[in-house]
């Protein structure tokens, strides 16, 4: 009589990789789905609304913050940042030690170097 105990299985199931259970996704309810497109439509709203305002500015002299410079060229803020870091945008002009800001003109001139 041997003391050794024989796997069960010929593959005791070390060659095979441990996976965790995959969660089902949670089915949205109705209200769940008209919260969130509520939350979409008034961000789109928002969002509309500032470039409006954005495009009455006619003073090529006038700084916009850079949130202000992102929905004016209808990107978001970390394309932006992303733009900025590669120096590829238009330049920027440091307002305090932690804030920038891009003057109208500058963001113009920009923009017309990348028409293709």
């Amino acid at each position: 009589m041997s003391l050794l105990v024989e796997p069960a299985h010929r593959h005791s199931g070390r060659d095979q990789p441990k996976t965790k259970p995959t969660k089902k996704p949670r089915k949205l309810t109705k209200a769940d789905r008209a919260k969130r497109e509520a939350g979409r439509a008034r961000r789109q709203a928002e969002r509309e609304a500032e470039r409006a305002r954005l495009a009455e500015y006619q003073n090529p002299n006038m700084v916009l913050t850079f949130k202000q410079w992102c929905a004016l060229n209808t990107f978001s803020i970390s394309t932006g940042k992303q733009i900025l870091r590669d120096g590829e945008g238009p330049k920027v002009i440091q307002l305090t030690d932690k804030r920038i800001g891009i003057r109208i003109g500058d963001n113009a001139d920009w923009q017309e170097a990348r028409a293709r």
